[in-house]
């Protein structure tokens, strides 16, 4: 092969290769909004039950606390809570 020739086969290559990252990046624009706006509404729907929340990692081993933003109705507070395993 010719000089020519390579030059020419490496400038289909670099044509594919940003034609290929051209996509990616394309594709990864947009949807964020309409998931931020998901969230926002479900945010709201759980703080009118729960008072405050961890935007962290929880271990499966931690104690988890749950502290509703209203009292429970005074049956349900008397009644043991067992926990699933």
């Amino acid at each position: 092969m010719s000089w020519r020739s390579w030059l020419c086969f490496l400038q289909w290559i670099l044509a594919g290769v940003l034609c290929v990252a051209g996509m990616l990046v394309l594709s990864s624009c947009g949807g964020k909004r309409e998931a931020s706006m998901q969230e926002a509404a479900q945010q709201a729907a759980w703080s009118a039950l729960i008072s405050s929340h961890t935007s962290g990692v929880v271990s499966r081993q931690s104690a988890v606390r749950i502290r509703f933003a209203t009292d429970l109705a005074p049956m349900m507070a008397a009644a043991p809570i067992c926990a699933a395993r």
